[in-house]
């Protein structure tokens, strides 16, 4: 089983003194985490300009993964006690976090099919259904992978459906490359931000896609090497691994994507206004590229020449 650490071989080989402390930094990283997560929950759900199906696919996300160190913080502590643990929670949250970027583009999918009205109107069923069929999934596939003796098909299938996502999402930028540059006069204001929105979101999972590369190499590599018959000292090694790639996952890609999302950076800055003196950041544009000053005269004109035409 994943996760699973045989301490008495360690013991034997003479390793657990190398062990020991990574163990212990693991439980107080565990911990650490817990404080993290709860952070960035409290900054989706009171960043209220991002739309109300990113915030809830978000929130359920880091909010499994806060339910998920509860658990997981329970296998160091035992391993350190010399008790044995097997959690089904663990595997059940993995498998929500390998489908969670497919979600996050089938969400951004149905606010480039519904360009016309997703911004006025929030869809909760959407995301209500998204949230609910990624929980499925995890706990159907969590529960097997339990129990199966071969597990490659579980890793193989959640590889293939990340690759799905990240080609529809290059698909999606594409299509709202082609309505952010066409000439149509018919958008409102309100779609042409949708438009935008979908841009910005495209280019942040292909953010996100590259930072997690290395946590999803280490984990489905820990996944396969689980099924094979390796000695004991190596699937010591590779369960430490995926546990510490696990935590990197957990602190590095909240922050990579709040680097993308300008309503969240906008109330980290808010709370961080109370320590810290204020930074007025440049403008930039639907690509995060800088917006010249030339180029703000055109811009601000192009506005409030569409902002005039809608109120004829």
């Amino acid at each position: 089983m994943l996760g699973y650490f045989n301490r008495t071989d360690a013991e034997i080989r003479g390793s657990w003194k190398y062990y020991k402390p990574l163990f212990v930094l693991e439980a107080l990283l565990i911990l650490l985490s817990t404080f993290y997560i709860l952070f960035w929950v409290y900054v989706i759900n009171t960043s209220r300009s991002c739309h109300r199906n990113i915030r809830l696919l978000h929130s359920v996300f880091y909010g499994q993964y806060l339910v998920q160190t509860v658990f997981w913080v329970v296998q160091p502590i035992s391993i350190l006690l010399g008790l044995v643990d097997g959690n089904i929670v663990r595997i059940v949250g993995l498998m929500y976090a390998f489908y969670t970027l497919p979600g996050l583009v089938i969400e951004r999918s149905f606010a480039t099919w519904m360009i016309r009205d997703y911004e006025n109107d929030p869809y909760p069923k959407v995301g209500n259904l998204i949230v609910f069929v990624q929980a499925i999934v995890a706990l159907a596939f969590g529960s097997h992978f339990n129990i199966a003796s071969n597990t490659i098909p579980h890793t193989v299938l959640a590889i293939i459906m990340n690759i799905i996502a990240v080609l529809l999402n290059f698909y999606i930028a594409h299509i709202n490359k082609q309505y952010y540059y066409s000439e149509c006069t018919t958008y409102s204001l309100s779609q042409r931000f949708q438009i935008a929105e979908n841009l910005r979101t495209s280019l942040m999972f292909n953010r996100i896609v590259y930072s997690i590369s290395f946590f999803n190499l280490v984990v489905n590599t820990c996944f396969i090497l689980d099924n094979y018959n390796i000695p004991i000292k190596y699937k010591n090694l590779t369960s430490v691994m995926c546990d510490y790639s696990i935590l990197c996952y957990g602190f590095i890609v909240p922050i990579v994507t709040a680097l993308q999302q300008e309503s969240w950076m906008k109330r980290i800055n808010v709370l961080m206004s109370r320590f810290v003196s204020r930074r007025i950041a440049p403008l930039t544009n639907s690509f995060g590229h800088n917006i010249e000053r030339k180029n703000v005269y055109k811009e601000t004109t192009i506005y409030f020449d569409m902002l005039n035409s809608q109120w004829k």
